[in-house]
């Protein structure tokens, strides 16, 4: 009578006669050796063997990433420059509106206004430019965007993740 010898937990085990092996839960891939074999071998390999064999079902799916691979999540948001843009935006709001009504920029020189406007707007286009470069994006069109809407860039660019490279 054959004499079956398993391996179980990276040790062997036996001997166990083919009546023993039954309650022995004994898979496709476990590793049988009998005295007549050279060498190890599964047990799908074994025909005596195909009646006690459990089923092993397929190997599982791989994991799809939840994140999309565009973007580096690693790198945290610039909140400052959000912030700076609704600064910027809410105070530009409540210089026009508080300046609507009466005339307090008569002391003011509109060519000073406007200059220290357009100051700001390149401020802002460097901010946000090198915003940009930073998070792997077209900076050619980002500094342009800032330059006609600098606080509603800084308020977007602040939000956005960095790209991967």
């Amino acid at each position: 009578m054959k004499k079956y010898f398993i391996e179980e937990k990276g040790k062997t085990d036996g001997p166990y006669t083919l009546e023993e092996l039954e309650n022995k839960n004994v898979r496709k891939s476990t590793l049988v050796w009998v005295e007549t074999n050279e060498d190890w071998m599964k047990a799908e390999d074994f025909p005596e063997l195909f009646s006690i064999l459990i089923t092993e079902p397929p190997p599982l799916p791989k994991a799809k990433p939840i994140l999309n691979p565009k973007y580096n999540y690693s790198q945290k948001k610039t909140s400052w420059a959000t912030w700076l843009g609704i600064i910027i935006f809410i105070s530009g709001f409540l210089i026009y509106a508080g300046n609507y009504h009466s005339n307090n920029l008569k002391y003011f020189s509109w060519e000073a206004v406007a200059i220290g406007l357009l100051i700001l707007r390149i401020f802002v286009v460097d901010l946000v430019v090198n915003i940009a470069d930073g998070q792997n994006r077209n900076t050619y069109l980002w500094g342009w965007f800032a330059f006609f809407l600098p606080s509603i860039s800084l308020i977007i660019i602040g939000q956005l993740h960095s790209l991967k490279k």
